[in-house]
């Protein structure tokens, strides 16, 4: 617990270096783009989950400030290519694949070059898909955090921009209000 306490500390403050408007909006700089994305990512992977979901439970601003945050990650991604993507955060390098059933590097690469192609092509709207079949430890934890996030938007029962934002950030979903 107090090593993820640690590190989503280490990712807040490194947000806070970097000057962002208070409205989370991208820098015109690659680089900027890349940091945002990759401290964003790994404050949200680190935080506490039972933290997470308490204060998400208690404070309707936490959680908007939350959607506003993953809207931003995804605008972030959709500019990235998995070049980038994969200089942030490494795939896994698991061999066992098909022997295991499990998800490892060449299936990830694979994934890859159907989603995207082969290229330098920006991820974009594949973001879903995309962080769904990438194998990081970092960004599975962002993914789950991130389906925790999106339930206690559901449950709350109220449908604002920020939900459908949140719903196509999961895979392009529509929500009718």
């Amino acid at each position: 617990m107090i090593n993820e306490m640690d590190q989503f500390f280490a990712s807040v403050r490194s947000l806070r270096k970097l000057g962002l408007p208070e409205a989370c909006r991208l820098s015109k700089v690659e680089e900027e783009q890349e940091k945002f994305v990759f401290h964003s990512i790994r404050c949200i992977a680190y935080f506490p989950i039972q933290t997470l979901v308490r204060e998400m439970q208690q404070d309707k601003q936490f959680l908007e400030g939350l959607l506003n945050q993953l809207s931003a990650i995804r605008k972030g991604i959709d500019y990235l290519t998995p070049q980038q993507f994969e200089t942030l955060f490494p795939i896994e390098k698991l061999y066992s694949g098909e022997s295991e059933k499990e998800k490892a590097y060449f299936y990830t690469q694979k994934m890859i070059h159907e989603l995207i192609g082969e290229g330098d092509e920006p991820i974009k709207r594949e973001a879903a898909a995309f962080l769904w079949n990438y194998q990081n430890n970092e960004v599975r934890r962002f993914v789950t955090r991130t389906m925790v996030i999106g339930k206690q938007f559901y449950q709350s029962k109220e449908i604002s921009e920020s939900v459908q934002d949140f719903a196509e950030l999961m895979g392009g979903v529509s929500i009718a209000n």
